[in-house]
């Protein structure tokens, strides 16, 4: 075969789809975070943090604010219902749901609002639209890949309790704040397997329930420490935000209307940062795989193009 009919053999040789990480997808990541699904999905999450608080708060001041007062319970904001009084007004109060209709429904609501939004997000970020059937199955099929995951999860959960047991307090202190983090981390490595796995069935094109699969896995388990990294970070971040509101509440009481304002705006204002960066994590995810999935189509067409041209060569 003559120089003139060889074909590039590796990607390398292509602009632009050398193998990335998600890392690689930080900076462009960053921006499109306030289009219309962005602030929906914001807005979800201020209404979870937010709204229900309210209204179990005023479920629980409406029975205690009976028979003209004589209730000895708080019955306005800033004060605390300890155990015993829940416990009193559970059995034998009037009491018949755990949240009350309101904040129930606004739950709901929340929550529905932040997985539609999330997957638009998601899907218009790799440049797709979004669907309800690769949602669903995206999560049935994480309900598999997540298994890796949850063992090495009780693995880890399990030497750290062991370390705490050891009565080094440095260890406790591991252990004592190291799990719960891990969790946390565990649970968003987790979201972030559903996140590629129903982005992989929005373009499946002809593959088995395997190969959707087995592309999933590599994908997540291609990048462990990098996956894993952001999943541990963004949720320290999350977590230090809203302890820093309980923190400063906790000192600072709740004795005034004032008060206990500042301390909602407070929780809103962390509530939407940390919304932000879920938002921003879903960006990562879809052009990781909306650049991965350029570079195996390369792979593919090189490949076809390396063999045809063996073949036209004999």
């Amino acid at each position: 075969m003559s120089d003139s009919a060889r074909v590039p053999v590796s990607i390398h040789d292509e602009p632009g789809l050398g193998p990335k990480g998600p890392w690689g997808f930080l900076k462009e990541a960053s921006r499109g975070g306030f289009n219309s699904s962005g602030l929906w999905l914001m807005a979800g999450w201020l209404i979870l943090a937010v709204i229900p608080a309210f209204l179990w708060a005023s479920y629980l001041m409406g029975h205690t604010q009976v028979g003209n007062g004589w209730s000895a319970m708080p019955a306005h904001w800033g004060e605390q219902l300890n155990a015993k009084d829940l416990v009193e007004l559970f059995d034998r109060g009037e009491i018949h749901g755990v949240l009350g209709f309101g904040a129930s429904t606004f739950l709901i609501v929340g929550f529905v609002l932040v997985l539609w939004a999330s997957w638009k997000h998601q899907a218009a970020a790799a440049g797709l639209r979004h669907r309800v059937g690769p949602w669903i199955g995206g999560a049935l099929d994480t309900l598999v890949l997540g298994i890796p995951f949850v063992i090495a999860f009780v693995i880890a959960s399990v030497f750290l309790g062991y370390l705490g047991g050891l009565g080094v307090p440095a260890l406790s202190w591991l252990a004592f704040f190291g799990r719960p983090i891990l969790a946390l981390a565990t649970v968003s490595t987790i979201m972030i397997q559903w996140w590629l796995m129903r982005l992989n069935r929005l373009e499946r094109k002809g593959l088995t329930w395997f190969g959707h699969a087995k592309l999933g896995f590599l994908r997540m388990w291609g990048n462990p420490v990098q996956w894993f990294t952001l999943a541990v970070g963004l949720s320290l971040l999350r977590l230090a935000l809203h302890a820093a509101v309980i923190e400063l509440a906790w000192r600072m009481g709740g004795g005034s209307v004032g008060r206990v304002w500042l301390f909602v705006l407070l929780e809103a204002v962390a509530t939407l940062i940390g919304a932000w960066t879920i938002a921003w994590l879903l960006r990562v995810t879809a052009l990781f795989w909306r650049h991965d999935q350029a570079v195996r189509k390369a792979i593919a067409e090189l490949e076809a193009a390396s063999t045809a041209g063996a073949s036209a060569g004999e």
